[in-house]
């Protein structure tokens, strides 16, 4: 997925209502080894620069990736290196495990903005490129499974929210809960935006998504009842699931894969406002 971004001094909002000015480079002992900084809030060097906006008109690439685990030495330099060796611009993260909210720079230079909870279970992160940490406007800490992020850019500003729906094992109240909070979220966004929800939405939406006008017929497996609630989420938002839209083989639609390796699923996506894909 590609786009450019424009920047203005904006705010970094945490879910505290703080306010906080983008930050520039900084490095503590604790991200060298991988794990979040102590106490969730390192020292930061807080910019005075004006943000400029990113031209949407050249390519940025948007992505999104389980990782299953940053609570590991050394798991955030692995991401990191995997993210710039792909070329991607606002890399969104799943299954953090990561406690406290808050942002910090990396020892190579990337932004990197958490949303966690009091255990390390879930937990959702947002890294920006080098270059586009420069363009952000504001971010949010919603819950330990959704972070909301604001980039500055041309002709319209980008708003992604990252996301870690609950799996078919959890109760359905924690489901109804979560989709309740994304459409919350996603009614507060401003509507000139280019607006992204992007992440492991633990669902199958099925092989083909014309019918409910969500998406193409490029998609993976079954539709099973997460599926269903996705694809009603996308209905009621006019929201199209990008994946299923683009023909690549089997072997490269899959975002997950048992540990024998016998089963495959597309569970994780990319989606947008239909207005701007037309």
């Amino acid at each position: 997925m590609a786009s450019d971004l424009d920047t203005s001094r904006g705010s970094a909002v945490l879910a505290t209502g703080e306010e906080v000015d983008p930050v520039q480079t900084t490095s503590t002992s604790n991200e060298v080894s991988g794990l979040k900084p102590a106490n969730g809030r390192p020292e930061m060097d807080v910019s005075g620069r004006r943000p400029q906006k990113i031209n949407l008109r050249r390519e940025i690439r948007i992505a999104t990736w389980n990782v299953q685990t940053m609570y590991q030495t050394g798991k955030l330099d692995s991401v990191i290196r995997e993210m710039n060796h792909c070329k991607t611009d606002i890399l969104g993260i799943a299954e953090a495990r990561w406690t406290g909210n808050g942002h910090f720079t990396a020892a190579s230079g990337e932004l990197v903005i958490y949303s966690g909870g009091t255990t390390h279970l879930a937990g959702v992160a947002v890294i920006l490129s080098k270059q586009v940490r420069r363009h952000l406007l504001a971010y949010k800490t919603v819950s330990d499974r959704i972070v909301y992020v604001r980039i500055k850019a041309a002709p319209f500003n980008v708003s992604l929210l990252q996301v870690y729906a609950p799996t078919l094992a959890s109760d359905e109240a924690e489901a109804e809960e979560f989709y309740m909070q994304v459409q919350q979220e996603l009614n507060s966004l401003p509507s000139q935006d280019m607006i992204f929800a992007v992440g492991d939405f633990n669902a199958k939406v099925g092989v083909d998504t014309r019918s409910a006008e969500v998406g193409g017929k490029y998609g993976l497996g079954e539709l099973n009842t997460n599926g269903e609630k996705l694809v009603s989420f996308c209905q009621e938002n006019d929201l199209v699931i990008t994946n299923t839209c683009f023909k690549h083989h089997e072997r490269r639609r899959y975002t997950w894969s048992s540990p024998d390796g016998n089963t495959k699923n597309q569970i994780d996506y990319i989606i947008v406002k239909r207005r701007f894909l037309n």
